[in-house]
Formats: structure tokens, C-alpha cells, sequence
């Protein structure tokens, strides 16, 4: 065979392997650009639930208030005008617990103060009413985020979770006002959702150390499920990572709570802590385990039936053992499992006081929860079962919509718009206003009391947790009926007003004894109500 030949050869079998590999290289490239665009498909559905999820969660928090004219109305709570007005005092250069009663970390006021200040320029009630947008939008973030950290199992994970948490009662009844746990769910997710993707990196564990130690700086619940964190990225990661997000714990809880510690640490240490343990000597409506159940059906602790209540405990019940049961596997079960388990042992060994928005602590993790066990029990039916659980779902969740909607509406609006034109007006003829601080806000009047030195309390609930530890009354379970040194400040503070403004589902009068009656009844007459507010004005003559 001729050298000739050979190379004739070679050079075909070269030029073989290389239409091969070009073949080759061309079938790649369109594999790459199918793969390519089917994960931007996926990418792209995976985007679009996630922003149907946060519709969906504004709908269902804001409609209800539209409806019911509710924005910008006096609510039938008493906590989230306490925090707005907190954030007031504190833009006016008055520092919780130096200069008033505070009975959280300061972290609220923090965060209300730039929408405080734009009370200024646009009204109290104005920025109220933007405040509760916002808290409708972190609510809505917060659906969006568990619909974003259950997807990372599943879609159909993400959409239980997500869709879930936006129509749940408890979650969405909370995040229509300025209260603490849309801020402390918020804080969480994005924590956990740094923590828990592939390999977080050390910067990532800092942040979500920082996010976590935030939550601490609004209230003190958090704290448990802080721990529980360290502990689990001590075990998963190892010291130095546990080390890291301890760190970055510590130092956003300086940056936020040093300063106001540094100027009135005693104060403070009382309020914050001690108060909080007083709570359980203070007699309340809300105490049966029965009423603390009740709130995660949408039932208000009016509805003292045990038997409503014992259905919801056996669906949380089942629920929770059927989540053990699906999500012991998963990478990241085990521990939103134990954060729920922390979250509910703390809301039943709460204070005798329990309010109905207590419940949307939990709500976050519980709809994580659900959206794993949804999307684990999934890869067990058959598409048959599949496509009815998927019915079923749609079904579902519109129910819990209407549910939350109606309850929601009924809770805001069940004594009706105020008229506050009226309220503002009257309440703009008097220099100092004494009244609750959601209604002084509502009425542009909270800043008028702060610009005219009127110096009332922002949280006189607050003031009696304070004035009864301090005098002695710390293992005892007393009211406000019996509590002197409350009663004389009620006193002093109606001493220094020239109209007042009672609140009648507060039931102010019912907390004061005969001698301070007597004492309102010789200065202020009548001058009218409104809804459920009455007007009295001093008597000049």
C-alpha cells in the first residue's frame, strides 16, 4: 500500500471526525437553546405566580377597607395608633421610655417615623392611612416570599404556600394596620430565604444575621427562633457560619436598640422586659385557650363556642402531623418545623391578653409548611388525583377569600365610617385633645397635642402595665379599677385638657372609678357623638 494512499486515508477519517464533531457541536447548540428556553419559560411562570400571589394579597387586604371606607377611619384596634403615635413623640424629639410609656423594642417607631413626619404636610390621618398601604404592601411581600421559598421545591409548593398565606384570615386580617408581625413575617422570610438557597455565602449569612436581630428590635417573640437559626447553621455549617449570623444578630440589635438603651436604660429594661412578664396579672376577656384557637378560623373572641374551636384545633392538629410526615426528608422541613412548633408554644404561653392578630406570627412559617407537604404529597398521586387537587385548591382558596374578605370588612366596619370632617373639626376648636391615639390621629390631633405641649401618653394601657409593677403590684392580678396611681394620671391628664373624645367599644368609662367620673363630669359637658365616639367639651360656665 502506497504512502500515497495512506495519507488519502488519514485525511478522509480527519475530515469524517470532524463533520462528526461539527454534527455534534450543532446538535449541543440547539439542546442548549431548547434547555435555554425552557428554563426561561419556567423562569418566567415562576415570576408571573409569584406577582398573581402578591394581586392577590393586596386584593384581599385592601379591598375590604375600601369598601368599608376603613383606610383612613378610626379601626376597632388600639395598637397600631399606639405605634403610629409612638413614631410621632419620637420625630418630635421625645424618646420612648425617657419621655413616654413603650412597652415594645423601639424598632416600630423607627420605622414609622419618616411616614410620621409626613403627617406635617399632609395630615395625621392621611399618614396614617399610608401607613396601612404599607403594611398592606409588606403583607403582600410576604405572600410573594413564601410563594418564592416553597417554589424552590415545587411550583405547585409555591403556589399552596403563597396563595395560602395571601387569604389566610389570621395573616391577612394583621397586615390592613400598623401591627408588628407583617414586620416580624417580612424579616423572617427574607432571613430564612438567604439561608436556606444552595450554599449561602458568608455575606448572605451576615445579612440574615442582621434581618433576624432587626425583628428582635420590634418585638421580643422573635428571639426563640433566632436561636433556633444559630443552632441549626451551627450544625449544618459549622461554627464559624453560626458564629457569623450571631454576629450580624448582635450588631443590627446595637445599631437599633444601643442608643435608646444608652439613654434611658432603666427605663427601658422595665418597659420592654418586666412590664411584658406583668402582663400576666392583668385580668383580661381573652384568656381560655378556647379564644386563642378561635382567631386562626377568622372567629373573633366573641364567639366563646368550644366547638368551632375544637374543629380548628383538629385541622391544625392534622395539619401539622401530616406536614411532619411529608417534609421529615426535606432539606429545609425539618427546620420551618421547628421555627412553627417555637412560634405556637409562644403564642399559647402569651400574656393573659391576646389579641386577635397574635396568630399572623405564625402565619408565615405554617404556609411555608404547607406548601412543602403540598408539593412532597403531590409526587405521590397519580395525575388523575393530581388534576382534582388542583381543583380542589382553586376551590379552596377562593373560599378563603371570600372568608377573609367578609370577615376582614365586618371587623373594620362594623360601626361604620366616622365622619372625620366632623371629628376634625370639633377637635381642632381646643387646644389639647385627650382621647385614644388612634382617634387623636384620625382627627390631625396628635400633632396639634405634641406642638401645644399637652403631654399625654401614647399607651396608657401601657402606663398601667408600668404604673402597677412599680407599685408593687407585680403578682398580683388587679385591674385598672383598682390601680391608684393610674387613676391619678387619668386625672391629671383630664385636668389639662379642654375637650375630650371617649371611645365607647374601649369602654374608657368603665375603667374609671368614681372618683375620677366625678372629677370628668365637673369640668366637661356633652357636646355631641359620633359613630361611637362621644365629644365633651370643658364647661366654661
Amino acid at each position: 500500500m502506497s504512502l500515497t494512499y495512506q495519507l488519502a486515508q488519514l485525511k478522509q477519517q480527519i475530515n469524517s471526525i470532524g463533520n462528526d464533531a461539527k454534527t455534534t457541536a450543532q446538535r449541543l447548540g440547539r439542546f442548549r437553546g431548547r434547555f435555554s428556553q425552557s428554563l426561561s419559560i419556567a423562569s418566567r411562570q415562576r415570576w408571573l405566580l409569584i406577582l398573581a400571589v402578591f394581586l392577590l394579597a393586596v386584593l384581599v387586604r385592601l379591598a375590604p377597607l375600601l369598601w368599608t371606607s376603613a383606610l383612613a377611619d378610626e379601626s376597632e384596634m388600639y395598637d397600631d395608633g399606639v405605634y403610629f403615635a409612638a413614631a410621632q413623640h419620637l420625630v418630635a424629639g421625645q424618646l420612648p421610655y425617657r419621655d413616654f410609656v413603650l412597652v415594645h423594642p423601639p424598632g416600630i417607631a423607627v420605622a414609622m417615623a419618616p411616614l410620621a413626619a409626613l403627617g406635617h404636610f399632609i395630615g395625621d390621618g392621611n399618614a396614617f392611612a399610608a401607613a396601612r398601604l404599607l403594611l398592606i404592601a409588606v403583607g403582600a411581600v410576604n405572600a410573594a416570599l413564601v410563594t418564592w421559598i416553597a417554589g424552590r421545591q415545587r411550583a405547585v409548593a409555591g403556589a399552596v404556600g403563597g396563595l395560602l398565606y395571601a387569604v389566610w384570615w389570621p395573616a391577612a386580617s394583621a397586615e390592613t394596620t400598623v401591627f408588628l408581625e407583617p414586620i416580624l413575617n417580612l424579616l423572617l422570610l427574607l432571613a430564612a430565604g438567604l439561608l436556606t438557597g444552595k450554599d449561602p455565602s458568608p455575606r448572605r449569612i451576615t445579612v440574615a444575621g442582621l434581618l433576624m436581630g432587626a425583628s428582635v428590635s420590634f418585638k421580643l417573640w422573635p428571639a426563640p427562633v433566632l436561636v433556633v437559626l444559630v443552632v441549626w447553621l451551627f450544625r449544618t455549617y459549622g461554627f464559624r457560619e453560626a458564629r457569623r449570623f450571631a454576629v450580624g444578630c448582635a450588631l443590627s440589635l446595637v445599631a437599633v436598640l444601643g442608643p435608646f438603651f444608652m439613654i434611658a436604660p432603666r427605663q427601658m429594661w422595665s418597659m420592654v422586659i418586666l412590664d411584658q412578664v406583668s402582663r400576666n396579672n392583668v385580668p383580661s376577656a381573652e384568656q381560655s385557650i378556647v379564644d386563642r384557637l378561635l382567631p386562626f378560623a377568622g372567629a373573633s373572641s366573641h364567639l366563646d363556642n368550644v366547638v368551632p374551636a375544637g374543629v380548628v384545633f383538629l385541622v391544625i392538629a392534622a395539619a401539622l402531623v401530616s406536614i411532619v410526615l411529608l417534609v421529615r426528608t426535606l432539606p429545609w422541613g425539618l427546620l420551618w418545623f421547628s421555627v412553627l412548633c417555637i412560634q405556637l408554644v409562644e403564642l399559647l404561653l402569651a400574656s393573659n391578653y391576646y389579641g386577635t392578630h397574635y396568630p399572623a406570627f405564625a402565619a408565615a412559617s405554617f404556609a411555608v409548611l404547607c406548601g412543602f407537604a403540598a408539593g412532597h404529597g403531590l409526587q405521590l398521586l397519580h395525575n388523575g388525583m393530581q388534576l382534582r387537587f388542583a381543583s380542589a385548591l382553586t376551590i379552596t382558596v377562593l373560599l378563603l377569600f371570600l372568608a377573609s374578605s367578609i370577615a376582614i370588612g365586618a371587623h373594620r366596619g362594623q360601626e361604620g365610617a366616622v365622619d372625620n370632617s366632623a371629628l376634625r373639626s370639633f377637635a381642632h376648636g381646643h387646644r389639647c385633645v385627650f382621647t385614644s391615639s388612634t382617634v387623636a390621629i384620625i382627627a390631625d390631633e396628635e400633632s396639634r397635642n405634641i406642638d401645644h405641649r399637652c403631654r399625654y401618653q401614647v399607651d396608657l394601657f401601657g402606663l398601667f402595665l408600668e404604673e402597677h409593677r412599680v407599685g408593687g403590684g407585680e403578682g398580683k392580678t388587679v385591674s385598672k379599677l383598682t390601680a391608684p396611681a393610674w387613676q391619678r394620671h387619668v386625672q391629671e391628664e383630664l385636668v389639662r385638657s379642654d375637650a375630650v373624645i371617649l371611645n365607647l367599644k374601649y369602654q374608657d368609662w368603665e375603667t374609671w372609678t368614681p372618683a375620677t367620673r366625678s372629677a370628668f363630669l365637673s369640668r366637661f359637658k356633652s357636646a355631641g357623638q359620633i359613630g361611637l365616639l362621644q365629644l365633651w367639651a370643658v364647661n366654661r360656665s
